[in-house]
C-alpha cells in the first residue's frame, strides 16, 4: 500500500485512506492499544501481534 502521509484523528484504529491497522484492542481488557506496544497499558497484558486483533477483520 501506497504512504499518502495524511493526517488522521488520533483516535482512529484504521486508516481510513489506505486501511492500515493503527492500533488493535487488547484482548484481556478490550480497550485501544498500539501494534508497536509490548503490553497494554491499562492491564498489563503482552501484547500478541499474531493474533487477529490486528487484522483486517478489526
Amino acid at each position: 500500500m501506497p504512504k499518502l502521509w495524511k493526517s488522521v484523528d488520533n483516535e482512529y484504529v484504521k486508516c481510513p485512506y489506505c486501511g492500515k491497522m493503527l492500533k488493535g484492542t487488547c484482548s484481556k481488557c478490550g480497550k485501544a492499544v498500539n501494534p508497536d506496544w509490548e503490553s497494554c497499558p491499562y492491564c498489563s497484558t503482552n501484547i500478541d501481534k499474531s493474533t487477529s486483533q490486528y487484522s483486517e477483520g478489526f
